[in-house]
């Protein structure tokens, strides 16, 4: 049973990735070439770029098949790996630093509290903004 392909509404999945170089003009031979995982030199074929393409890939790639793929691509690994587990794990990334530096500060000090600890901040946190609508 090949993996769902359909793209989230926040990214895209690696099926997506492929069609989108795919529609520049690159062919399924190209991507592959271009394919080579710096660290061990992994390479992936034509015919599992394709059915790559199609959404005809069962499992998840493993590291070295995701980190060729993204430089076939010419795409940062991140962007490629959160492509991949998208598609095969409904797997969203989430990251702060759109929030900037106070909350990403604010989160580190949080996730190295013990859990009552965060739950005692998360009431005040809590209690501070029900204070704020009235």
């Amino acid at each position: 049973m090949a993996a769902a392909a359909a793209p989230s509404p926040s990214g895209e999945t690696l099926t997506d990735l492929v069609q989108s170089a795919l529609a520049t003009g690159l062919t399924h031979q190209e991507i592959a070439d271009r394919s080579r995982d710096p660290e061990t030199g992994q390479t992936v074929s034509r015919s599992w770029v394709n059915n790559l393409a199609r959404g005809q890939v069962d499992r998840m790639p493993e590291l070295p098949t995701i980190r060729a793929l993204a430089a076939g691509l010419n795409k940062p690994l991140n962007l490629v790996t959160e492509a991949a587990a998208r598609q095969w794990l409904n797997y969203e990334a989430s990251t702060l630093t759109e929030l900037g530096d106070d909350v990403r500060i604010i989160v580190a000090h949080l996730a190295t509290m013990s859990e009552a600890d965060r739950r005692r901040w998360r009431r005040q946190i809590e209690a501070w903004s029900d204070t704020r609508d009235d």
